[in-house]
């Protein structure tokens, strides 16, 4: 592979297991070499090289130790690393990643993990087609009806498994042995770097530029965020609000899905706003709110939103047998019944469960989403989960508001109780 050097730990350093918890291999990128991977994985927006991805996994007495390591290898000078990033590779499937990343130009470097689904393929990305990518690094190819495994010559694998209809479905790196293998991975889309084709078989992240902005405002030193003027479910029944009402939710807390029942049914609302969705359902949920009841327009946009709600968004309250007594389908009822527009603000279901939904970036990515989602005008309620509003200052939903439309009237709801 075309500046990565692949170090042995095992092979060079018999005791390196005992020192270093299992960590049998070392992967870095020299910063002089041409071919290494691509600027945005291994440096952050303004040009530092990270060689921090350890820091999570290993505490300050084994930096230490491997950091001796990489120095007996010449990758590091004391104290100053010469590598733009440094790797470990663990036994027993224990991830590698860091709580957070960078942004990411293709979904295929969302997470460092030992497989990837097909979101982070492209329509391009035919299974032969892909194989003749690999073809010059392989040393055999098996094929059965389930999976096709290709059997690189380094001795690690690469499988595919198969949807019904013949294309990948998932891709799983495996060494020699047959264990989840991150250099797998790592040799398997360098592949396709020196090939000249990575951008052609691996899709683009749809929400890179939202990640850019997130970043900027998470770690700039010069970015400010306001504090956020509350209300509490008492201030709320005395005073009157307007521009928009942050509505913090507890997933699966029936006391706050019927707190906002109470205010969807009192106040006079110009939109609602909500998680729940994707902006790419908002045809569905124009179509339901608008169609007459019992339309076969109406009978589609229902399935859709149910079949969506079942699996992401129902298990969080217990004992829920029947759709249609989903909370959040019948919130969609009610605004219905009232003729309040309802907006998906949420960025597509992959994006939040593969790219660490609960990162720092991917939550401020998807903040600055929502941002762009919510009317400019108008007096709405904006209903999410509660860290969208409260975590990780200066990306916050309200933060992009203000970025956008910097005089808008901007209020909290505070509850008592604690979260679960």
């Amino acid at each position: 592979m075309s500046g990565v050097s692949i170090v042995t730990l095992a092979e060079k350093y018999p005791k390196a297991n005992e020192r270093e918890n299992s960590v049998p291999w070392l992967l870095a990128f020299d910063r002089n070499q041409d071919g290494a991977l691509q600027a945005d994985e291994v440096q952050d927006p303004d040009g530092h090289f990270r060689c921090d991805w350890l820091g999570d996994r290993l505490n300050v007495r084994r930096w230490r130790n491997f950091e001796s390591i990489l120095q007996d290898e010449g990758l590091v000078a004391r104290r100053r690393p010469k590598a733009c990033g440094v790797l470990v590779e663990r036994k027993k499937n224990l991830p590698i990643a860091p709580v957070g990343r960078f942004p990411a130009a293709y979904s295929i470097l969302f997470f460092a993990q030992p497989y990837d689904r097909a979101y982070s393929l492209t329509r391009e990305a035919e299974l032969d087609k892909m194989l003749e990518v690999l073809q010059p690094l392989t040393q055999q190819v098996e094929r059965d009806d389930k999976s096709v495994e290709a059997t690189l010559d380094s001795g690690r694998r690469v499988r595919f498994d198969l949807a019904k209809g013949g294309g990948p479905r998932e891709i799983h790196y495996l060494d020699a042995d047959g264990e989840d293998s991150w250099l797998a991975r790592l040799e398997f889309l360098q592949a396709f770097r020196d090939a000249g084709v990575f951008a052609t078989y691996f899709s683009k992240n749809p929400y890179y530029a939202e990640e850019q902005d997130a970043w900027l405002r998470l770690y700039s030193p010069i970015v400010t965020a306001r504090d956020t003027p509350t209300l509490s479910l008492e201030e709320l029944g005395k005073k009157s609000w307007k521009g928009v009402l942050l509505f913090p939710d507890l997933h699966g807390s029936v006391a706050r899905y019927r707190q906002l029942v109470r205010l969807l049914k009192k106040e006079k609302l110009d939109w609602f706003a909500l998680e729940m969705f994707s902006q790419r359902m908002q045809g569905t949920l124009d179509d339901f709110l608008s169609a007459a009841e019992g339309s076969d327009q109406f009978v589609a946009a229902k399935a859709k939103i149910q079949n969506h709600l079942a699996p992401f968004w129902n298990p969080y309250f217990k004992d829920l047998s029947d759709p249609d007594d989903s909370p959040y389908y019948r919130l969609l009822l009610l605004c219905r019944e009232r003729k309040i527009p309802v907006i998906g603000l949420d960025a597509m279901g992959y994006y939040s469960f593969a790219s660490q939904r609960l990162a720092p970036l991917t939550i401020g990515a998807r903040n600055a989403l929502w941002a762009q989602g919510i009317p400019a005008k108008g007096r709405g309620i904006v209903f999410g989960g509660q860290g969208h509003f409260t975590s990780y200052r200066k990306a916050r939903v309200q933060d992009f508001i203000w970025e956008l439309t910097p005089k808008r009237s901007i209020h909290l709801l505070s509850f008592e109780e604690k979260a679960d």
